[in-house]
């Protein structure tokens, strides 16, 4: 077992996709798997944005709630760092007439930069692209919303020569219940990522369907389950390849008993499977298992990865 925060993102799609890319007949290139493990990862990340229905993060940018801790979590920037950030609304004064935080329909564009202290000290920021937020009922509070992404892009240059830049484009949806939420994905994320002499490049597209039910009625968004099915494509210079995605049997989000800054890091229990058939018919697995707050193990096969 061991703490996301002490395994890099690096570290994992390398070795994830020295064990695939070792399987006979597979038909996943090394930096096909590089390319799916990072795209794993940002999902999370961004399932854990949305799921993120607490109490508001402090006001430096002047920017609707869900897609300023979409910010948050896909830029994993403090807040202060963020005030740093340019940002134009359209309208400039959008309309919220069940004022719980989420216009009717707004635009926003970025045109971001800025060097990180902290953890990611020395890390260069550049934020670009458009993020649209429409209400699903502006009459209704807590209905949910749905966020368009039009060139999205974050690129962060570490100083130890790592380059992670992605381009997110397509929706996500969540439409609020009574017992929880049910969230649609169709979006597309573009990555490169560049360490040392190795550079990764693809594009997957997720089309998923995440249900999440809270543990508690009455405080829906502190703890709950999530549970998903769908697919995923990943088109590289490779090829397409289309891989079964769903949890096993489900995910459980703690964001009460974890209190982690990081949305990936609030979840502590459950799994995701990833399902690739080769050329030759033969599946292949590999899952994501967590056990605490965002302590979590890896297999492929069924056959345990030490990181």
């Amino acid at each position: 077992m061991h703490r996301t925060r002490q395994v890099t993102p690096a570290v994992w799609f390398v070795l994830l996709g020295l064990l695939i890319a070792c399987s006979p007949l597979s038909n996943l290139t090394v930096e096909d798997t590089q390319a799916l493990a990072e795209a794993a990862q940002a999902d999370l990340t961004l399932t854990g944005a949305l799921l993120d229905d607490t109490s508001p993060p402090p006001l430096t940018l002047d920017l609707p709630m869900p897609v300023l801790k979409i910010f948050h979590a896909l830029t994993n920037a403090s807040y202060q760092e963020q005030s740093k950030c340019n940002t134009d609304l359209n309208p400039e004064d959008p309309t919220d007439s069940d004022l719980d935080g989420i216009p009717a329909l707004v635009t926003v564009t970025f045109d971001c930069s800025w060097i990180s202290g902290g953890n990611e000290s020395g890390t260069t920021h550049q934020i670009t692209g458009e993020a649209t937020i429409e209400d699903n009922d502006d009459t209704q509070a807590g209905s949910g919303f749905e966020v368009t992404f039009a060139d999205f892009r974050t690129l962060a240059t570490h100083p130890n020569t790592l380059t992670r830049d992605r381009l997110f484009n397509g929706s996500v949806a969540v439409d609020k219940t009574a017992l929880g939420c049910s969230i649609e994905l169709d979006y597309s994320l573009a990555i490169q990522v560049t360490k040392g002499g190795t550079h990764v490049d693809g594009t997957v597209s997720y089309q998923l369907n995440k249900t999440y039910l809270g543990d508690d009625p009455v405080n829906l968004w502190l703890a709950g389950t999530l549970v998903s099915t769908g697919t995923i494509d990943h088109v590289s210079d490779a090829g397409t390849h289309s891989l079964a995605f769903a949890t096993e049997p489900s995910l459980h989000w703690n964001i009460f008993g974890c209190q982690e800054d990081s949305p990936l890091m609030n979840f502590d229990d459950g799994a995701i499977r990833y399902l690739h058939t080769r050329k030759d018919g033969v599946t292949n697995t590999f899952l994501i298992t967590f056990s605490a707050c965002g302590e979590f193990s890896t297999t492929y096969d069924g056959i345990g990865i030490d990181l």
